[in-house]
């Protein structure tokens, strides 16, 4: 398990690449100052983080990377920066944990 520390986030959807990796609608980052990390979180997480959001957290969980390629569908929403049929990689981080930083 990886633990990381930063400032939790809470974001709007857009037409970004970071709000496509996070595949949802509001999503979740960690500002750690080096990195912005597109957070993955359970639903009996979610409340907690709705409470934590704008402070200092400290995270467990662990990295993955996550292939999206965009449906054949001409009205799906995607990243602005997207051609017809690009795909892309992208790193998530599942968090198991969270906790306020004291």
């Amino acid at each position: 398990m990886i633990t990381l520390e930063g400032t939790l986030i809470k974001k709007p959807w857009s037409k970004s690449i970071e709000s496509y990796c996070a595949q949802g609608s509001d999503y979740f980052v960690l500002e750690t100052g080096e990195q912005t990390v597109v957070l993955a979180i359970s639903d009996s997480l979610l409340p907690i983080c709705e409470k934590f959001n704008t402070l200092q957290v400290i995270i467990s969980g662990q990295f993955e990377k996550k292939v999206i390629k965009p449906s054949q569908n001409p009205y799906e929403q995607r990243p602005v920066t997207f051609g017809d049929n690009d795909g892309f990689e992208c790193t998530i981080f599942r968090v198991e944990k969270i906790r306020k930083k004291d």
